[in-house]
């Protein structure tokens, strides 16, 4: 036999799944893992995140509202070819973001001369 049926034979493979369920569901390792993603994607920790969410009273910068009327936090918006980061923004605002700035930045002036015309 291979050594995976034996360890699934042996239960070695249900105790790895369930330690990794518990060391996943703990708070604690889901900060760290929060805060390790933070670092190696933008460039900033938990400290510069929990500054730039004092900074902006726990809100999105576009829409104003509040992290407590989300499901998710308040996403890291930054520049996709600087890597700059810009603030944070709730996760439609920075879809929004997204797409008009990075992926289509010619709708944006589109859509400003259309609603500047039918003002």
């Amino acid at each position: 036999m291979s050594k995976v049926i034996d360890a699934m034979n042996s239960g070695e493979i249900d105790y790895s799944r369930n330690y990794a369920k518990k060391y996943n569901a703990n708070p604690v390792n889901i900060a760290r893992r929060l805060n390790l993603t933070r670092v190696r994607e933008y460039g900033i920790g938990s400290h510069a995140y929990d500054m730039l969410f004092a900074q902006q009273g726990g809100k999105c910068a576009i829409c104003d509202r509040h992290q407590s009327e989300f499901k998710r936090g308040l996403s890291i918006d930054h520049d996709h070819k600087t890597g700059k980061v810009r603030g944070l923004l709730c996760t439609r605002c920075n879809a929004h973001v997204v797409y008009l700035l990075d992926t289509a930045p010619q709708l944006l002036d589109a859509a400003r001369a259309y609603l500047a015309s039918n003002a």
